[in-house]
């Protein structure tokens, strides 16, 4: 046996490995985003600052810091990713704030769980994704097995 024998299936495991990641990550937005529905409370927040990054091949992602309050306890400058429609529907040009107004939708005994309502970035593709990869991964290691099995 070869190093060459063994490369699908090195593919196949990196596959499901990456692919076993994104669907975590997903399911794990999914329940987060499930759990704020349920036990989540919206107060009023204040957009104190925005900011724009730029990730790899120019990407994107847009930030707002908002002050609230949860129950007893304020937040002060909590950093929250927007999508770049909402962005700019509350910021103006020059980086200037237009409305600094937003609601804010956390769990009382998770503060540090909460999203700007009606600005979060949609993560539902990242799960789908994932199951894909790790389909695909499955694929090519089974065949690979199969292969070596039936002698070919």
């Amino acid at each position: 046996m070869n190093r060459r024998s063994n490369s699908p299936i090195i593919l196949g495991i990196v596959l499901l490995a990456i692919g076993g990641l994104f669907f975590y990550t997903g399911i794990s937005e999914k329940m987060r985003l499930a759990r704020l529905e349920s036990e989540g409370v919206s107060t009023p927040g204040k957009i104190v600052e925005a900011h724009v990054r730029s990730g790899q091949k120019g990407r994107k992602t847009y930030y707002l810091s908002v002050d609230w309050d949860a129950g007893t306890e304020r937040k002060n400058g909590d950093s929250f990713s927007v999508t770049r429609l909402f962005y700019n529907s509350r910021i103006g040009n020059g980086g200037s704030i237009s409305d600094s107004s937003v609601t804010v939708r956390y769990v009382p005994s998770d503060p540090d769980s909460a999203i700007i309502v009606g600005g979060r970035p949609e993560m539902e593709g990242i799960r789908w994704v994932g199951l894909i990869l790790m389909i695909i991964g499955g694929l090519i290691i089974t065949v690979r097995i199969l292969r070596r099995i039936v002698g070919r």
